[in-house]
């Protein structure tokens, strides 16, 4: 067997990873990015992350909430993972807000767009997708579950003419990678990055040790 190295394989591929590339990848098949604003965003925004991100609506963003096990899984890790899809859009009256006009798109639109878009979507099989490297093809991940849609409130931190809507999405996924767990062990020096590590503040102890 090849050697394992994390840099290549678990730092750029796995679950987690192909159903973050599949929501976004059908996201922007729907939501043209030459007319909708896409990105990453934390759990939590707080208020310079959405004045940063939100500059330019409509903006369709998106953030990972958890991957939750299953207790009956046994030795293979099998889990639900969980996203949230944040759409954000603009208009002085409140009414166009919600129906859209010319000026643009509404929020029911964007909310029934994206939920047709993602229920139910199944990735194809790697052997369809004609991918030389399987890594280039969303492998491993079930079909996505929309669970929930929310309005949201951005605590005063946006314009009082944006508004936010939230979708949960869900998709079944195995943690564990192909490769054995003894190749896994045999890692040495795998990562590679150009940051350095980032400095705990002093008064932190993250070791255990008293």
């Amino acid at each position: 067997m090849a050697a394992l190295n994390p840099a290549s394989v678990l730092a750029t591929r796995g679950p987690l990873h192909n159903a973050g590339r599949l929501i976004r990848a059908r996201l922007e098949a729907v939501f043209p990015p030459a007319r909708f604003d896409h990105g990453w965003l934390s759990i939590a925004p707080g208020r310079e992350e959405w004045k940063r991100v939100v500059r330019r609506v409509p903006f369709v963003g998106l953030t990972w909430l958890s991957a939750t096990p299953d207790p009956k899984a046994g030795r293979v890790l099998r889990a639900r993972g969980s996203f949230r899809v944040l759409l954000v859009n603009a208009h002085p009256d409140v009414a166009a807000r919600f129906v859209g006009d010319s000026i643009g798109p509404g929020q029911f639109a964007m909310v029934q767009v994206a939920a047709l878009a993602l229920h139910g979507l199944t990735p194809e099989p790697v052997a369809a997708t004609g991918a030389v490297d399987p890594g280039d093809a969303i492998e491993d991940v079930g079909s996505l579950d929309v669970t929930e849609i929310t309005a949201l409130t951005s605590e005063d931190w946006l314009p009082d003419d944006r508004a936010v809507a939230a979708l949960v999405v869900q998709t079944d996924f195995t943690m564990t990678d192909a490769h054995d767990l003894p190749a896994l062990l045999r890692l040495r020096g795998g990562w590679s990055f150009d940051g350095a590590a980032i400095a705990v503040p002093g008064d932190q102890d993250l070791t255990g040790d008293a």
